[in-house]
Formats: C-alpha cells, sequence, structure tokens
C-alpha cells in the first residue's frame, strides 16, 4: 500500500535522520577519534598528549561548538576548529597539524560508516511503493559519502540551511525541498 490520495489526509513523504537513525554515527565517530588521537601523539610526545582521551577530545568538540552560540557551520569546521583547540590545550598550536587531522579524521569516518543491517532494506521497501524520501540531519552524513547515494529525493544539513534541529526553520527547508505544501506536514518524534 502506498501513497493514495482517496480524499485522506496520507503520507507522501518520509524523512530520515542519518547519525543513529539509519547509521551508527558514534561508532564510527570513536573508531575514527581513537586513530586521531594515535597521530596526535605520535606528532607531540609527551605528558600532555598521553594524557587526552577519545571522551576529551569529544569533550572539546562539544565545546566548540557550544561555543558558537547558535551559529551553524559545517561539521568539518567544527572539527578543525575542535583540532585546533586540542593542540593549544596540549601546548602544541599548529594550524598545519590541526588541517591534517582534521583531513584525516574525515577520511576514516566515511570509509568506516557503518549502515544500520535494516536501513537500505526500510528505504528501497518505502521508495518501491512511491514514497518521496528525504534526509534531514544537523550532521555531516552526506548521503553520496554514507553508502546511501541516489536513495533520497531530497537532503537538508543544518550546514546548507543556517538552522539546525529543533528550529522550526529548519522544518520549514524540508517541507518544502520535499515539495510539501504548507499545513499538509507534520513532524513526529519517533526515534529508534
Amino acid at each position: 500500500m502506498g501513497p493514495d490520495d482517496g480524499g485522506e489526509r496520507v503520507i507522501r513523504c518520509v524523512s530520515f535522520d542519518a547519525d543513529g537513525t539509519l547509521l551508527d554515527f558514534e561508532g564510527t565517530m570513536r573508531a575514527s577519534l581513537a586513530r586521531s588521537l594515535a597521530e596526535i601523539r605520535a606528532a607531540v610526545p609527551g605528558a600532555a598528549a598521553n594524557a587526552l582521551t577519545v571522551e576529551r577530545l569529544i569533550a572539546i568538540r562539544g565545546e566548540v561548538a557550544g561555543d558558537l552560540q547558535g551559529r551553524v557551520l559545517a561539521m568539518e569546521e567544527i572539527r578543525l576548529l575542535a583540532f585546533g583547540r586540542t593542540l593549544m590545550e596540549i601546548g602544541a598550536p599548529d594550524p598545519a597539524l590541526a588541517a591534517h587531522l582534521t583531513d584525516r579524521y574525515l577520511q576514516r569516518r566515511f570509509q568506516k560508516v557503518r549502515l544500520y543491517p535494516d536501513a537500505v532494506p526500510a528505504l528501497d521497501a518505502l521508495a518501491a511503493v512511491g514514497y518521496r524520501l528525504g534526509l534531514a540531519t544537523n550532521g555531516n552524513s552526506y548521503p553520496e559519502r554514507c553508502g546511501l547515494a541516489g536513495r533520497f529525493d531530497f537532503a537538508v544539513l543544518a550546514q546548507d540551511v543556517g538552522f539546525s534541529k529543533p528550529d522550526a526553520r529548519f522544518y520549514r527547508a524540508v517541507v518544502a525541498l520535499a515539495g510539501i505544501l504548507p499545513g499538509r506536514s507534520r513532524t513526529s518524534g519517533i526515534r529508534r
């Protein structure tokens, strides 16, 4: 049974978050940061680098994002700022090393994406019966870099529209790209 207009309100479009819904971002991020940590320790030997942990790298990234006070930047920019702050924290500020760490982290992050086993079958099943499919994320899980190329009719990334969830303007961008008439859409708090 697919979208049908028979005078009833019907679902025509389904949008998904990526991280934690379609793919295991947490696991991929932690594994990628563990490799970044090894690179930091190799490049900056000493007690300060040895004291760093993956948890601290995650916390620093959170601090950087918090310092932006609602400004929405590309996740790649936030990660670069976080590595820069990390190096500063251990007494080795080095913009070139921060850029290198960011490039390597992103390379690993996208090479090691782990989709949940039911993600692709669910998307395929919904597409097969005529639903428009969208990706709506605050992250940078670009479909073409995460094993999901060609599976969505549209994708909305907070960094591209300048607003992040739960800001209503983010959802208006989703509705506009989905091609849904205002008043004919609603969002659900259903989570995996």
